[in-house]
């Protein structure tokens, strides 16, 4: 397995005006940036997939379930390979693909699938692997690359911090055209530590070689995201693409709906 994927941080800061988070005089060198629901999203739903996927090895051979029931078994499903194969297999020595196969195996379980043959699940999770390896799988946000081209011509250094496999870093994200944008990239899979935790953080400074009060770290995922990057010595907005609002009172003034607010939220000072 490869350790945490790096791209040299070649970029500095050179304008005239610092950027600040409110309530702070620390100077802003790197932004992160969370994936999953806050860079992209999956453009089907999940149960779609894997049905369609299912019905499309089957034609008509065994019963496949209803996407309902798939929907109330997926989530099932990944606690279950969640909790034998923490951070995706690492210490395991999983690769992405084998660990996705247990994933997929364990949903059409939770739904009372029995497969003719491990010849004919391998083929429905082939089909299914296949169907996340297209670009038309997902859609980017459209606040996505005006955010990196404005970060860009400020100079900042951008990374990804991600809870996620390998495959999001080296192969979904260049087939998206994004993996040029980032200067290095932290995997809980490739680390063997997932956020909150303070290790995958001081991994992302470590990579980015600024320290954790120089960072702005942006996801939608409230504990995981931002308190967090917030524990870990960062600064941190919470992505509230729904409108909720955070758990705590004290965070509304980091929480925005859309990353078109970061450059507004970002101070600007001589």
């Amino acid at each position: 397995m490869h350790a945490c994927c790096l791209l040299p941080a070649v970029h500095h800061h050179t304008g005239d005006m610092a950027l600040c988070v409110p309530g702070s005089k620390d100077v802003i060198k790197c932004i992160t940036l969370d994936i999953s629901g806050t860079v992209m999203k999956l453009a089907h739903e999940v149960a779609a997939a894997y049905c369609g996927g299912a019905r499309w090895v089957a034609k008509g051979r065994w019963e496949v379930p209803s996407e309902d029931t798939m929907r109330k078994a997926f989530p099932r499903g990944m606690r279950d390979t969640m909790k034998e194969f923490p951070c995706f297999g690492h210490q395991a020595g999983l690769d992405s693909k084998q660990w996705w196969r247990v994933a997929v195996a364990n949903s059409f379980r939770h739904c009372g699938t029995s497969f003719p043959t491990e010849g004919d699940f391998e083929k429905v999770f082939t089909r299914i692997y296949q169907h996340y390896a297209a670009a038309d799988a997902y859609h980017v946000f459209d606040d996505v690359v005006p955010l990196l081209d404005w970060a860009d011509s400020q100079g900042l250094i951008l990374g990804v911090i991600t809870n996620n496999t390998e495959r999001i870093v080296l192969d979904t994200l260049p087939m998206l055209g994004l993996h040029r944008r980032f200067d290095f990239f932290v995997s809980s899979h490739a680390l063997g530590h997932e956020k909150p935790s303070r290790e995958i953080f001081a991994a992302a400074a470590a990579m980015g070689n600024v320290e954790p009060g120089s960072i702005l770290h942006i996801g939608d995922t409230y504990e995981a995201d931002y308190k967090g990057a917030r524990a870990a010595g960062f600064k941190a907005l919470f992505l509230s693409r729904g409108g909720e609002a955070p758990k705590e009172a004290e965070a509304m003034p980091h929480t925005i709906n859309s990353l078109s607010r970061v450059r507004e939220v970002l101070c600007s000072r001589a």
